[in-house]
């Protein structure tokens, strides 16, 4: 047996004596020199055959065939890859319609989706966002390091528990705490105040979600922070628009309970999270490094 694969190895070597380490399309995957890798590929096949390339660069037939019937003696610009680009796209922008929409985005800076919405544009929004690109019209995002130096800055003029960002985290979705939750009947909900400047956190922990709690929060917070000597006249709640920080006519929650005391509220803006980037940033790091 070890006599008959020798046999076989040494006719192998007889045909294909040139080795190469890595097939075609491995070659073609990497964006090497393709140039390279189709000269080598043509020259092996005018030397050894066309099967013999096949199987020595690991392709099919038909792409030995292809680059074969390119070639060109003298020209080594024929073997270079064509555009596979189609001659004819019947859904192509029209020229008029892409300058239109490069005008309009200079003059409004809108998105694509609004560019459509407001000037009834007769492509996708998605054609529009790829014109966009194309021209360099694109406004280059904010860096988050950036961003937060931003915010450093700002917030270094702060007074000193003049602000407090109000939020709650729920505790049942979180997979560690979730079993010693249900054996132990834990806390479900966590209702955290946080003071931007100097980094003070200050967590309640209740098993439902209400404005009963969070009204009882604000309460307890004020009452410890005026003992220890703080304004509570300077001192503003801020909440998002949750259901547990809402109020009616019928029942008073944290906002009426916070004004009777002394201090003031706001709700943040719709879907302005970053508003309250302080105190979510306490709920992730407790979630990683706690719960």
């Amino acid at each position: 047996m070890s006599c008959s694969c020798g046999g076989a190895g040494a006719a192998a070597r007889a045909v294909y004596p040139v080795p190469v380490h890595s097939t075609y399309f491995e070659l073609y995957r990497m964006r090497t020199d393709r140039h390279f890798l189709h000269q080598k590929l043509v020259a092996f096949a005018r030397k050894h055959g066309l099967k013999a390339a096949a199987h020595e660069f690991s392709c099919s037939r038909n792409t030995v065939r292809k680059w074969l019937r390119r070639y060109q003696p003298g020209k080594p610009s024929s073997l270079a890859e064509l555009s596979r680009r189609p001659k004819h796209c019947p859904h192509q922008t029209s020229r008029g319609l892409e300058g239109q929409i490069v005008k309009l985005r200079r003059q409004t800076g809108f998105g694509a989706e609004r560019l459509q919405h407001e000037f009834n544009l007769s492509c996708s929004h998605n054609a529009i966002a790829r014109i966009i690109r194309q021209h360099g019209l694109t406004l280059p995002r904010k860096k988050k390091p950036n961003t937060k130096k931003q915010l450093r800055s700002v917030k270094r003029y702060w007074q000193i528990f003049g602000q407090l960002s109000t939020d709650t985290k729920y505790l049942q979705d979180i997979p560690h705490y979730w079993l010693q939750m249900t054996r132990l009947k834990l806390p479900r909900f966590q209702y955290t105040a946080r003071e931007p400047v100097s980094g003070a956190c200050f967590t309640g922990y209740a098993d439902d979600l209400s404005k009963s709690y969070a009204t009882f929060l604000a309460e307890q917070l004020s009452v410890h922070l005026a003992g220890h000597g703080v304004d509570l006249s300077s001192l503003t709640w801020q909440t998002d628009n949750g259901c547990e920080f809402l109020e009616n006519k019928d029942e008073q929650g944290l906002p009426a309970t916070v004004r009777a005391l002394g201090s003031d509220h706001r709700y943040i803006p719709p879907k302005r999270y970053t508003w309250q980037s302080d105190v979510e940033t306490v709920h992730r790091l407790i979630e990683d490094e706690f719960f």
